[in-house]
């Protein structure tokens, strides 16, 4: 993996690594954006451990598995693609809950897979402003862009390439990022589904370089988040909380 920055926990990797973030957008418009979910309906939105088929997921720190502090591109016009990968995104959410990812099985299929998964709750338009920022951000830094991590490191990115985005959500987005110094590209995936985003940023630790998006992950990310969406409305529980920062767990960060 390419972005020190981010470091993966996921016990099926094997050993700790680090995970490179790229972020954009692409694809339609549409959905209104809600007030965010509250802390209990974040943490069931979700995915658990061992939910998707062939995959070891993990809860994690947002601060541990993003590094610390905001992240600065070299270029103005590319910091939104840049604070992405940080673990201080801006706009800020109210609070997201952040998982580790690790393909599991004996099949050669996605073998070396792994990634992280961020579900973010807005408030104010925030989600949709995110893409909106992160879309003009990344059509203008096709070419590569530096940036230095929060902890201060250097980083060299020759390109921004834009993928085709999951038809999930509200609206979707992918790219392909590639580190110059590590050589190693790595995805992402950004889904809106109302006032919630759901980040998917993912590499290959045997074969960089044919690194592909786990489909079937994804779908099942962005049920569960609608499922969340939709059940607030019909019937809330008594139990929920409008804030939070429920420790280093990873669940409700941000807030």
């Amino acid at each position: 993996m390419a972005l020190k920055a981010y470091r993966p926990m996921a016990a099926a990797a094997g050993a700790a690594a680090a995970a490179l973030l790229a972020a954009g957008c692409s694809g339609g418009s549409g959905g209104d954006e809600p007030e965010p979910l509250s802390e209990q309906r974040l943490a069931q939105a979700s995915l658990g451990a061992r939910e998707v088929d062939g995959y070891q997921i993990e809860r994690a720190s947002a601060k541990s598995a993003a590094g610390a502090g905001s992240a600065e591109s070299d270029r103005s016009e590319c910091q939104p693609v840049a604070a992405l990968l940080g673990s201080s995104p801006k706009p800020k959410p109210v609070r997201s809950v952040v998982n580790t990812f690790a393909r599991t099985g004996d099949g050669k299929a996605y073998e070396g897979l792994m990634g992280m998964v961020r579900v973010a709750a807005y408030k104010d338009g925030g989600a949709k402003g995110t893409l909106a920022d992160l879309r003009k951000s990344a059509e203008s830094c096709e070419d590569g862009f530096g940036m230095k991590t929060g902890e201060g490191e250097e980083q060299k990115f020759s390109a921004v390439q834009r993928l085709a985005a999951p038809k999930l959500g509200d609206e979707s987005a992918a790219y392909r990022l590639v580190n110059t110094s590590e050589k190693a590209p790595s995805l992402v995936a950004v889904v809106r589904t109302g006032s919630t985003l759901s980040m998917f940023f993912v590499t290959s630790l045997t074969d960089p370089q044919r690194v592909e998006m786990p489909q079937d992950l994804l779908k099942a990310q962005v049920e569960k988040v609608q499922k969340a969406e939709k059940g607030r409305a019909t019937a809330p529980s008594s139990g929920d909380v409008e804030h939070g920062d429920a420790g280093e767990a990873g669940d409700s960060q941000d807030s």
